[in-house]
């Protein structure tokens, strides 16, 4: 795969998943946390955000 793919591959997921709009968001449901938590429920958030984008990169085309 060329870099110009990759790049437009990377455009793409960050314009759809938006960590700039997201932000706002997260940090109104971290509010109040210590800062024990507030990483836990950022190490849970990638987790669960990655193993959608995986299952969709393995079932996406038959799923559509």
């Amino acid at each position: 795969m060329s870099l110009s793919a990759w790049l437009s591959d990377f455009i793409t997921l960050f314009v759809v998943i938006d960590p700039i709009g997201v932000l706002p968001i997260y940090l109104s449901a971290i509010a109040g946390m210590n800062s024990a938590d507030s990483r836990r429920v950022g190490r849970l958030s990638i987790v669960i955000s990655f193993g959608v984008l995986v299952l969709f990169l393995l079932i996406g085309q038959a799923l559509l």
